[in-house]
């Protein structure tokens, strides 16, 4: 006697929803980073590192901020906030690309004000040195912009209709 074909709802993964949550982590994971990262040796061993708790948020739109609060963590907690939201939120796929859009807005602005100021610490040495882009960036705004590009396609891909089995 032949047992019946055996019929299991088909397990669907959400390949959106897996990108949106790799991208929340990414930024979540970026906070903890370096996002300036110096080390210069010379006659003399300079090393500067701040995570996102030390960039002000103003240093978004002005590199020659001298004030210390609030970090980026006013910005990029309530991005991944809203990626995750939106995201668990079945009609609310725009709250999600607002976050990932946020994401990917933050680390520009940062590598952006962190370049135009360069000219200031090239300056600032005297020639003694030379120093780029590279030299200043961490790893953090990198693991940041990657994370708002994964949020943002997460958000793009279509979900896949479920259907209800009898």
């Amino acid at each position: 006697m032949a047992s019946p074909a055996r019929t299991s709802p088909r397990s669907s993964v959400d390949p959106g929803l897996i990108l949106v949550i790799l991208g929340a982590v990414a930024v979540v994971v970026s906070i903890f980073l370096r996002w300036f990262d110096l080390n210069i040796s010379t006659t003399f061993h300079v090393s500067l590192h701040y995570t996102a708790t030390g960039v002000p948020v103003q240093f978004l739109w002005d590199y020659t901020t001298k004030s210390n609060d609030p970090s980026l963590l006013v910005v990029l907690i309530p991005s991944a906030v809203l990626a995750l939201v939106g995201v668990a939120l079945i009609r609310a796929r725009w709250l999600t690309f607002v976050g990932g859009a946020l994401a990917i807005a933050v680390a520009a602005a940062y590598s952006f004000q962190l370049h135009q100021g360069l000219n200031t610490v090239r300056r600032s040495l005297h020639g003694a040195i030379k120093i780029g882009l590279s030299d200043l960036l961490g790893i953090a705004p990198i693991i940041c912009f990657v994370g708002g590009i994964l949020i943002v396609v997460g958000a793009l891909v279509p979900r896949g209709r479920r259907s209800s089995a009898a």
